[in-house]
């Protein structure tokens, strides 16, 4: 049967002479007076329900009133703390509510200390998950690490005596029924984690000396509204306002230099913010889906932004005042920020390394003259020089014209890619290499000058650019990357400059539209180069062509007429593959290389002639699915008893000597 207890101590070590037998077990209220020691709290440990090594036990206590105990040296100890490496013995100190002394005690719901107590050592109360009230006496003058960590029943009013000038590390830790916490003006810091997890509260009072906090001090706090920066303060703290939803009142002192990561994350009612023109760097995700939904000025002092740090929230406009760095990452600075529509960049910057990827409704882009470089930055490595590059306005749909200044010599990978409504780029001056996917996915582009100068496109380019026309391509242009105009359905003249002599894999693969190219120094084309250009009709071939590589003109279905010039040494797999109106072929002596399936499928091929005195050796699919015997193979002079007798040639319905 459950009972209640008042009991004194008269000596200290012989509560359990008071409380015997069962009845220890049944005790849910008990009132001390006395001096205890660490054999009494052993045993009030023991009927709160831990033992000392934490375990679970019998015990019912949920009412503990020690208003007037003292607590004294002696006995042995009440708790034993086990790490890998030692047992570390609890035991009472004098005007201590000593380490760990209810810690685990998971039956305690409401706790009376008294006063005299000076000190309430790490983690006295640590996972007490019961626990509703809980007073702090006025003599208590320092509180150690954990003291409440874990308390997440504890809703009472705490109010932090005058005096303590700490909160330390994991104070309050994820006390997340506590409503209202009272600090004292006398806090100068407050430790890692102190109040993290503190969902209720909403204000920590007037902190008028608090000095600094540490990382994550406030992180879900998710009704605090406000609290006042220390002027001290350099550095805003990792973490340190993570999750707090209703922060909508903040000022950062002018000290400020650093804000650390994910400082601000989540933070959905902080409206506006002033960055100081101290700032030196805030770090990735710092005010990731906050509620920021103003026109952002970024200071001039400003050398480094992190991944994310403004991604995803409601920045209607950006102003760049200087070069800014950042990191590698997945997510660009403003990722996401789908109510940006402005961006400036100052007078004076040279390049643009932080990225808009996703913002949707961006439309004005200003873009100084100072400005050299758009999307890649360079950096030294064991002495090698490396290339970072970034997808800076990648998917911002909304964009429709862009207008890139004339110093600006590099635009890095997938700068434009998927910008769905860019239908015109103007590129004023000195740009040097076009890199990677940088107009990828650009499906309304139409209209693009390349300046004179421009020495490379690379990979993917112009890929998917459906809408695009045509494109004139300068002459300086030494280097076409693969793929370059891959899925261009829309494409339907080109000419390749004369200083190429090589089409890469897959440059025009796709391109359903073409039907006109010029490429009159071109030596080798590429596997899949010109793979479904279904309009494509080239009736005589480059004559320094020596190399048509696998699927080179697979499925070109218009091409009727294939001349070789003499030189061509190989014609790859399925180079002309299901080209279903091919008609005529004329194969030079040089050719050494027929491919497997080099003519597969082509219905209508009628006219064939090829200039060895001795029959080339092909494999048995060349003409795989060509009505051969209805075509004629025209061969040299003096040569047709070798073709007649030869292998795949001997299929040919008639066999002309020219």
């Amino acid at each position: 049967t459950p009972t209640s207890k008042v009991l004194n101590v008269a000596e200290p070590g012989t509560l359990s002479l008071l409380i015997l037998g069962e009845e220890k077990d049944n005790v849910i209220s008990l009132k001390l007076s006395g001096a205890l020691n660490s054999d009494d709290l052993r045993f009030i440990r023991e009927m709160a329900g831990s033992d000392s090594y934490g375990n679970k036990t019998n015990g019912s206590l949920e009412t503990l009133d020690l208003s007037e105990v003292t607590f004294v040296k002696g006995g042995n100890p009440y708790y034993y703390y086990v790490t890998d490496d030692a047992v570390e013995e609890c035991c009472i100190s004098d005007g201590h509510i000593s380490r760990y002394a209810f810690g685990f005690c998971n039956k305690l719901k409401h706790v009376i200390l008294p006063d005299g107590v000076t000190h309430i050592d790490s983690q006295a109360f640590y996972d007490c998950s019961q626990l509703l009230t809980i007073n702090i006496p006025s003599t208590v003058k320092s509180m150690g690490r954990s003291v409440f960590c874990y308390c997440n029943s504890l809703s009472s009013k705490i109010v932090v005596p005058e005096g303590i000038r700490i909160i330390n590390d994991f104070t309050f830790y994820e006390c997340n029924s506590i409503v209202e916490i009272s600090l004292p003006s006398t806090i100068e810091s407050i430790g890692y984690s102190a109040f993290e997890g503190c969902h209720k509260i909403v204000s920590l009072g007037d902190l008028k000396n608090l000095r600094g906090f540490e990382e994550y001090a406030f992180k879900e706090c998710r009704n605090l509204e406000t609290i006042n920066i220390p002027s001290e303060m350099e550095y805003i703290p990792e973490g340190a306002f993570y999750g707090c939803y209703k922060l909508n009142n903040i000022s950062l002192p002018q000290n400020v230099k650093y804000i650390f990561k994910s400082a601000f994350y989540f933070t959905k009612e902080l409206l506006s913010i002033e960055l100081t023109e101290n700032l030196d760097s805030i770090a990735e995700y710092a005010f990731y889906s906050s509620g920021l939904n103003v026109d952002l000025v970024l200071p001039k002092s400003l050398k480094f932004v992190g991944a994310a740090a403004f991604g995803q929230t409601s920045i209607t406009g950006v102003l760049i005042q200087s070069n800014i760095e950042t990191q590698n990452n997945f997510y660009d600075v403003f990722y996401n920020c789908n109510d940006l529509v402005n961006l400036t960049l100052a007078e004076g910057c040279e390049f643009l390394h932080i990225g808009f990827s996703g913002c949707s409704l961006l439309t004005n882009i200003s873009l100084p003259e100072s400005l050299k470089e758009i999307g890649s930055y360079y950096y030294l490595d064991y002495g090698l020089i490396y290339e970072e590059n970034y997808s800076i306005f990648s998917n911002c749909e909304n964009l429709s014209k862009i207008i890139i200044p004339k110093n600006v010599s590099h635009i890095g990978s997938y700068t434009f890619s998927n910008c769905t409504s860019l239908n015109e780029v103007v590129l004023l001056g000195d740009l040097r290499v076009l890199n990677q996917g940088a107009f990828s996915g650009c499906t309304y582009l139409t209209k693009i000058n390349l300046p004179e100068g421009l020495d490379s496109i690379n990979y993917r380019a112009f890929e998917d650019c459906a809408y695009l026309k045509t494109i004139e391509i300068p002459e300086s242009v030494k280097f076409i990357d693969r793929e370059v105009f891959k899925g261009c359905s829309n494409l339907e003249k080109i000419t390749i400059p004369s200083n190429i002599q090589k089409l890469e894999d897959g440059t025009f693969n796709g391109c359903t539209s073409l039907a006109e190219i010029s490429m009159q120094n071109v030596q080798s084309i590429g596997n899949s180069c010109f793979y479904k250009c279904s309009a494509l009709n080239i009736e005589n071939m480059p004559k320094g062509l020596l190399i048509v590589g696998d699927y080179a003109f697979a499925e070109c279905v218009k091409l009727d007429d294939v001349l070789f010039a003499d030189g061509i040494k190989t014609i790859g797999e399925s180079a002309f593959g299901n080209c279903i109106t091919l008609n005529t072929v004329f194969i030079p002596a040089t050719v050494e290389t027929l491919g497997y399936n080099c003519f597969n499928n082509c219905y209508k091929l009628a006219d064939f002639t090829i200039r060895h005195e001795s029959p080339l050796v092909v494999n048995n699919n060349v003409f795989e699915g060509c009505a051969l015997k209805n075509a004629v193979l025209n061969v040299p002079i003096g040569t047709i008893e070798k073709y007649k007798e030869a292998s795949v040639w001997s299929e040919f319905g008639i066999i002309n000597e020219v």
